[in-house]
């Protein structure tokens, strides 16, 4: 019985110290991501005139934006103060990466960076 209890033990530390909140480049996007993912990529896709098979996912990490802007807001536009959950996405065509900023649904994208 006590052997059952160490390992359970062990199974909790394992879970505990693993890392949360990304997805590794190639690794499934999970189902309550989709929506954003899909939002992101169809958007990357309309930017740069490119198939929807041309963008590969390389990460999907959860975040919390600071406002509705997604903490992206210029100077001339007025952003509520809220805190709106959402997702950094980051995309990758022609060997060069996009990040993006989504809330949960997707509906509100930004993108963020490209990285080359």
């Amino acid at each position: 019985m006590w052997r059952l209890m160490i390992v359970f033990t062990l199974c909790l530390l394992i879970a505990a110290c693993s890392p949360t909140g990304a997805t590794p480049a190639n690794e499934a996007v999970q189902p309550q991501q989709v929506e954003a993912v899909d939002s992101a990529t169809a958007d990357m896709a309309a930017q740069l005139n490119l198939d929807l098979e041309a963008i590969q996912v390389i990460k999907v990490e959860d975040a919390e934006w600071s406002d509705s802007c997604l903490g992206l807001g210029g100077p001339a536009e007025s952003c509520a103060l809220v805190i709106v959950p959402g997702y950094r996405i980051t995309l990758e065509a022609d060997g060069v990466q996009y990040v993006y900023r989504t809330d949960e649904s997707g509906s509100t994208l930004r993108l963020e960076q490209i990285a080359e």
